[in-house]
């Protein structure tokens, strides 16, 4: 629970202050001051003591949550009971009472990410609950706080916390920390902080934000990247039908209202079982017999989209009741007190200046609707501040409708509507011309709601928002920063508004003639978002050649301060954008200097670049052996391997997949090499990989399906090359099958992998002799080649063909195979 109010800078008056005032005064005149000091420090002690006071109050009554029917599911009332996060709560208690010894002080940070409504605030005020109960050496145990919207309580907060509660240690949990401005001035606010502080950062992705984070030199990096395990919060292990019956029981019991008689099965939830999809699906049951007409035995079975859409109603009914409490039921009518909702979550309400600014634009949403009342904007955000009130000690305006997802529903629904005037004039009072802090409230806003995999239909119309929002930005290098970290990483469904962002900051480098750091940084960034794009990797390219030329002049200045960016460039962008196009021989230059920087680092500080200077080694190795050099690609596959091994050690859960990745590619240089004994070495070391993604799978199919795909692909390979066609054939089907899925949703992305996998699985199926099946799989390549229509990567097409020509032969059918073209 955050604190009700900030304690005073001279809250804590120690022995010393006393042993000062009778050194410098001495006689009457001392015992005069000293008197007054000690007043003083009584009348602090007592101010300190109500401050306490008040705060355990709030603490526990949390009286401050919004009275509404959707407040039900804020996982800061706990109104459903913890289910299925046993493990997960041991862990996070594990990770509060140890330390890190590498670290001379005792702090630790921690980031759990996930999709929304698995579970994370859930599950930080569960953790804060079970800390309180435990005990420690002097009894009062651990103080936590919550910190959730706005700049204001962003900064310094760790700080004023340890000065509250000096002899206890301390959990801090920043709640979207995505979004949140200031947050680098956070971590090092709490890096400083004295005593056991531990940091708890949720957020739904670990994006540029967190590789900005992860970059900062010293400690605080190194604490940052083993805070974080590179995989997201799983969903609960329980049955969606035993959750929801719970739910059902647990919401009744606060509304004081029977349990509902009738039998509601959820056990088919459609849109996925995450614990906020089932736990909304009962809440609406529970609640069925206020809505007339409705049964409430079909509520299970709801779409999620009806389930929020159903909270909204009744959430109407609570915000209609704050209307005529304040006489302003006629200038609120229902669709400006929807609109006002709306225009607050998405583009936040820290003070009440942007209070007021956001009550301007939703009202110029509505103004040219005759039948619309507009209220007075001093109202409208008093209104706004009764329905969601801060929590005490905030120093936000207001807060947002919850939960977030319910919020990003409502924000679609208003801004996303097929197109008339009305939906035209809300878009341009909602997205035009924002600025910070509105203009990264609502993109984060935005990129959630394009990026909930419950919701795949409204991708698209959600994408135009984005882009139109960027649009609209004034020609602020800053601002159009702090949107580019919001952005995700390797999110295809962001790509276009990616490439818009990084264009507009491309160009305002050059037309403001900026530094040639952040012109690099600008150039850097456009080639990351034209090369997720294969069909512009040119593009790409000539962007990354420009950074490369910037860095490398920086780096000449500057070897201490440049040395890493240059090289990652070097290796990262110039290598891999040139590997992409297929241009091996031109990537082996940039990629082994930058491997020899990136060793020069890691002989100068092992601790901090040995992620990069294994990296390194892998992109040279992956280089040489495209190139057929195996012999060298070995050398450094493994030496990578071997530094991947000492990181995975360290720390399995964050390094698991790059340990994965050192395995495959080191297999298959073995492979390709083509030397019997070390070809019988190759497949431990894929199966191994293999194994290691297909743990990451299974706890997230959507995240690591394209990985695990690669691997199985791999190990079919690696076994077939060996003579073990039958071993390779389970492998070869299951990536196969894991290719046609991932195909099926992005079929310019992964067309050329599918043709792979299905080329190999019939090449493993002709060695069996087993020729009419392998012909249906080869036919299947050639055609899909063909209907990819790309000039690229004709030795794929060139092996489908002969393969398929030969099980033709193998079948007795050689008019057909000399037609095959």
């Amino acid at each position: 629970m955050a604190a009700i109010e900030d304690a005073p800078a001279w809250a804590v008056v120690g022995a010393a202050a006393v042993a000062a005032v009778l050194t410098l005064f001495g006689g009457k005149m001392g015992e005069r001051w000293l008197d007054l000091v000690l007043a003083r420090w009584d009348q602090q002690e007592a101010e300190a003591e109500e401050f306490r006071r008040r705060e355990a109050e709030a603490k526990t009554q949390e009286t401050w949550v919004p009275q509404s029917r959707a407040a039900l599911l804020s996982p800061l009332r706990r109104t459903v009971r913890l289910m299925g996060r046993d493990e997960d709560l041991a862990q996070l208690l594990q990770w509060c009472e140890t330390r890190d010894d590498r670290h001379p002080g005792d702090v630790r940070f921690r980031l759990i990410t996930g999709p929304g409504g698995v579970g994370k605030s859930r599950l930080a005020e569960e953790l804060k609950h079970a800390l309180d109960a435990l005990p420690t050496e002097d009894g009062e145990g651990w103080a936590s706080t919550t910190v959730f919207h706005g700049e204001g309580q962003a900064r310094h907060r760790v700080t004023q916390q340890r000065e509250l509660y000096p002899e206890r240690p301390l959990l801090f949990v920043v709640d979207y920390a995505e979004a949140r401005p200031g947050l680098k001035e956070l971590i090092e606010d709490a890096y400083r902080a004295t005593g056991t502080v531990r940091v708890l950062l949720l957020a739904r992705t670990a994006g540029r934000w967190w590789q900005e984070l992860e970059s900062l030199s010293g400690d605080i990096g190194y604490l940052l990247r083993t805070g974080y395990t590179n995989t997201d919060l799983t969903d609960p292990a329980v049955a969606p039908q035993e959750l929801f019956n719970a739910a059902v029981e647990d919401f009744a019991r606060a509304l004081d209202i029977p349990a509902p008689a009738a039998c509601v099965q959820a056990d088919d939830l459609g849109g996925g079982v995450r614990a906020l999809d089932v736990t909304a699906r009962a809440l609406v049951t529970v609640l069925r017999p206020e809505q007339p007409g409705a049964e409430q035995r079909d509520a299970g079975q709801l779409s999620l989209g009806e389930v929020f859409d159903e909270l909204l109603r009744h959430e109407d009914t609570y915000w209609a009741e704050k209307a005529r409490q304040a006489d302003l039921i006629k200038e609120l009518a229902p669709q400006m007190r929807k609109m006002l909702v709306a225009a607050a979550a998405l583009l936040g309400t820290d003070d009440k200046d942007q209070a007021l600014m956001v009550a301007g634009r939703a009202g110029k949403a509505l103004v040219d609707q005759a039948e619309i009342v507009l209220p007075q904007e001093e109202a409208a955000v008093g209104w706004l501040r009764a329905v969601y009130p801060p929590q005490p000690g905030e120093g936000t305006w207001a807060v947002a409708l919850q939960p977030d997802r319910l919020a990003e529903h409502l924000i679609v629904s208003i801004l996303a509507q097929p197109e008339t005037a009305y939906a035209e004039q809300a878009q341009a009072a909602l997205l035009d011309g924002l600025t910070a802090p509105a203009a990264p409230h609502a993109v984060t806003m935005l990129v959630r709601a394009a990026t909930d995999p419950a919701h795949p239909a409204r991708v698209p119309s959600v994408q135009e928002l984005v882009n139109r929002l960027i649009q609209g930005l004034p020609d602020d290098w800053n601002l159009m920063g702090s949107l580019h970290e919001a952005l995700p990483t390797s999110d295809l469904r962001l790509a276009p508004a990616g490439l818009l962002l990084t264009q507009r900051r491309l160009a305002h480098a050059h037309s403001h003639h900026l530094s040639p750091a952040d012109t690099a940084t600008a150039h850097t960034q456009h080639a990351d978002f034209l090369l997720w794009d294969t069909l512009r990797a040119d593009d790409a390219l000539s962007h990354t050649r420009r950074a490369v030329a910037l860095w490398e002049e920086l780096y000449r200045q500057d070897p201490d301060r440049y040395g890493h960016r240059y090289a990652t460039t070097l290796t990262r962008t110039l290598g891999t954008t040139l590997a992409t196009l297929g241009r091996h021989s031109e990537a082996l230059s940039p990629t082994r200097r930058g491997m020899e920087l990136h060793r020069d680092l890691y002989r100068s500080d092992p601790d901090r670049y040995r992620p990069a200077y294994a990296d390194a080694l892998l992109n040279l190795g992956s280089c040489l052996s495209a190139l057929g050099r195996y012999d060298e690609a070995l050398r450094h596959e493994r030496r990578a391997v071997d530094l991947r091994e000492q990181l995975y050690r360290q720390d399995p859960d964050r390094y698991a997949s790059d340990y994965a990745d050192a395995l495959l590619n080191l297999g298959t240089s073995l492979v390709r090499l083509e030397r019997p004994a070390r070809m019988q070495e190759a497949p431990a070391h894929i199966q191994r990989g293999v194994e290691l993604y297909e743990d990451l799978y299974r706890q997230d199919p959507v995240r690591w399906g394209v990985d695990y795909a690669h691997a199985l692909n791999s190990l079919g390979a690696a076994l077939s090359e060996q003579g073990r066609a039958e071993d390779a054939l389970e492998h070869e089907r299951h990536a196969a099958e894991l290719w046609k899925r991932l195909h099926a949703r992005q079929p310019v992305r992964y067309g050329r992998e599918y043709v792979v996998a299905l080329t190999n699985l019939g090449t493993s199926l002709l060695r069996l002799r087993r020729a009419e099946e392998a012909i249906v799989q080869l036919q299947h390549a050639v055609d899909l080649y063909q209907e990819i229509g790309s000039d690229r990567h004709q030795d794929v097409y060139a092996a489908a063909l002969t393969n398929l020509r030969a099980g033709l032969v193998m079948a007795g059918r050689r008019d057909t195979a000399r037609r095959v073209e």
